[in-house]
C-alpha cells in the first residue's frame, strides 16, 4: 500500500476477499468483489470493487482439466481506518487485474495480480492511494446456461 504524501508513505501488509465473476453467455463480463486489507502497522482497508471482466481465456464446456484468464477493469471504493496520521476516510478509485485459474469441472485454482489506487475523497493531504497486490485464489465455477439438447 502507498500514499502520495503523509507517513507512512508505504506498507506492507495482508488480504482477504471475496469476489462473484459472471459472464452471461460472453467473454465479456461483470466481477463485484470485496477485499480487507490490513498493512503491519495499519492501515486497514475495505474495499469494493464492481469492474467490467473480459475472459481472454477459457469457455465451456466445464469438463476436465481447463484453464481461464480474465482481465478485469472498473470503479472501486476504499474505506481506510487506523492510517496513522491520517483521519479515517475514504478513497475513491479504479481496480485493474489479470487472473488466470486451473479449473477440474466446478472446482478452480489460480492467482491474481493487480493494483487498486485512487484519490482520497477527504481528510488526509494525499493527492494518490493505492494498493499493488498478489493473491490466490480458490472457488467454484458454475455453467447455469440453458443446454440444448442433442437429437
Amino acid at each position: 500500500m502507498h500514499r502520495s504524501r503523509t507517513t507512512p508513505s508505504q506498507e506492507s501488509g495482508g488480504a482477504w476477499g471475496g469476489e462473484l465473476r459472471v459472464h452471461p453467455y460472453s467473454r465479456h463480463g461483470l466481477l463485484v468483489g470485496f477485499t480487507h486489507a490490513e498493512g503491519v502497522f495499519g492501515p486497514r482497508v475495505s474495499i469494493i470493487d464492481a469492474t467490467y471482466s473480459l475472459r481472454i481465456l477459457g469457455g465451456l464446456p466445464l469438463t476436465g482439466l481447463t484453464s481461464a484468464a480474465y482481465l478485469d477493469f472498473g470503479p472501486a471504493v476504499g474505506f481506510v481506518s487506523d492510517a496513522g496520521s491520517a483521519p479515517d476516510h475514504t478513497v475513491l478509485g479504479a481496480r485493474a487485474s489479470a487472473a488466470f485459474d486451473l479449473q477440474l469441472a466446478n472446482f478452480s485454482v489460480g492467482a491474481l495480480a493487480g493494483y487498486r489506487g485512487g484519490v482520497p475523497l477527504a481528510g488526509p493531504d494525499d493527492r494518490w492511494e493505492g494498493a499493488f497486490s498478489a493473491m490466490l485464489r480458490l472457488g467454484l465455477v458454475f455453467d447455469i446456461s440453458e443446454r440444448k439438447s442433442a437429437q
